[in-house]
């Protein structure tokens, strides 16, 4: 039997129907960056300092910063029910959105401040920390994420797990808002991006194991 046969009679021969499992699993999926998203806040507000700068009112990078990540959520959310199908057509050029966003807040970063900050703004006062910590605060919302997409059948399960690792990203991003002390994003670029790319690596290697079918 050819391959595109056998995934037509897979996907037909599921009993919920398409539509049906994919409400199932998005709520599923949900519920599980609810909880585990829940126990990240707990980690953040009660072993790390909150940020000095949300007393102030929002500005450019808290502003920038929840927009990107959560434009980042939603299209990893998005890819990673899709790829639950072995029959889903992906389009994995909708994870512009959240570069374009960020990029777009450093430029205008770039406009506001001379030239002679932008290496203090890069650098900032503790890099290697802020990339340990959003890799590490990661980690329980993609092993939840994980455990949800499990019940699927993606082609890809590499790739899937990699848009877990994303998901997970994009919410931890969101949350370490909480405590970020650096006002810049430049510095959100330099070492939270990557943190989420590790992530997203570390999903890919668990998901070529956990949802393979």
């Amino acid at each position: 039997m050819k391959t595109d046969h056998l995934i037509h009679a897979l996907t037909k021969d599921l009993p919920d129907g398409p539509q049906t499992e994919g409400r199932l699993s998005a709520a599923r999926l949900v519920a599980a960056l609810l909880l585990s998203g829940l126990f990240v806040t707990a980690m953040i507000l009660f072993f790390l300092a909150p940020s000095p700068h949300l007393a102030h009112g929002p500005n450019l990078t808290t502003a920038v910063t929840l927009m990107a990540a959560l434009a980042l959520t939603i299209c990893a959310f998005r890819l990673s029910l899709l790829m639950q199908r072995p029959d889903a057509r992906i389009r994995l050029g909708i994870l512009a959105w959240p570069i374009l966003l960020l990029l777009v807040g450093v430029a205008i970063e770039l406009t506001l401040h001379p030239a002679s900050t932008w290496t203090g703004r890069l650098i900032g006062e503790n890099p290697l920390g802020c990339f340990l910590l959003v890799s590490g605060l990661s980690v329980p919302i993609l092993i939840a994420a994980l455990g949800v997409l499990r019940q699927g059948a993606p082609v890809e399960p590499g790739l899937q797990g990699a848009m877990a690792g994303l998901l997970s990203g994009g919410v931890t991003s969101m949350l370490y808002v909480l405590h970020c002390p650096e006002p810049s994003l430049l510095y959100i670029a330099a070492w939270h991006v990557p943190a989420v790319l590790v992530v997203s690596f570390i999903g890919a290697k668990l998901g070529g194991r956990w949802l393979r079918w």
